[in-house]
């Protein structure tokens, strides 16, 4: 309950009103036997920060992901559009169900391949204006674009056990406000590598044993 003596869902003390939390409409679309369309629009309320009420009004809404599947020869999956990057759940890795790290969206190229037991996906995409004050504090916030660049690499011997290897490198375009004397242009300073090591193995269909670890480093 709030101060007011309101809930999420009664806020203002109104009984009778409640609020939504976000809205989502996604349309997907099979073209050939090789390749899909989808796209995602996304409206939130006043928790997205985004100044809508949350009480049936739409004031903004975004094109959250839009792309296309397709494949190359050699069989290589390709993706082109906007997807979000999120290896811990596409492994399975998730605490809480969120991400320790990655789980957010980025404009560009996705490339897959499966050799066996082994499958790997690279990415090249783009950042732009990504809200750095989560590295770096509210008090230390920059308008910063960036590319991203990443690498994951699995070898699933059994469907019992996984293990990989991935890398995620974020390099800033270098437009860095030139008269912050906090910060100089071009100096890498938002530059960031983020590396990681997992494991998976399932004693029996609802038991597993799952580990990440993490390193960075940080120009």
């Amino acid at each position: 309950p709030g101060a007011n003596g309101g809930t999420s869902y009664t806020q203002s003390g109104l009984d009778n009103s409640f609020q939504k939390s976000r809205f989502r409409l996604y349309l997907q679309k099979q073209i050939s036997e090789t390749t899909s369309f989808f796209g995602e629009f996304r409206a939130g309320s006043e928790s997205a920060g985004d100044g809508t009420s949350g009480y049936g009004d739409i004031d903004q809404i975004n094109l959250r992901t839009v792309y296309v599947d397709t494949m190359l020869p050699w069989e290589i999956g390709f993706r082109v559009g906007r997807f979000v990057m999120d290896f811990e759940a596409d492994h399975g890795l998730y605490v809480d169900n969120d991400a320790i790290y990655g789980d957010y969206r980025l404009d560009g190229f996705q490339f897959t391949k499966n050799w066996g037991s082994f499958s790997a996906k690279a990415i090249v995409g783009r950042n732009s204006a990504f809200d750095d004050t989560i590295l770096y504090g509210a008090d230390d916030y920059e308008d910063v674009d960036y590319m991203t660049y990443a690498l994951d690499l699995t070898w699933q011997p059994s469907e019992s056990f996984f293990v990989g290897i991935n890398g995620v490198w974020r390099q800033e375009d270098g437009d860095i406000d030139p008269y912050n004397p906090i910060k100089t242009a071009s100096d890498g300073a938002y530059d960031m590598a983020t590396y990681s090591a997992y494991a998976s193995y399932n004693f029996t269909p609802a038991i597993a044993l799952q580990g990440i670890y993490y390193w960075q480093d940080l120009d």
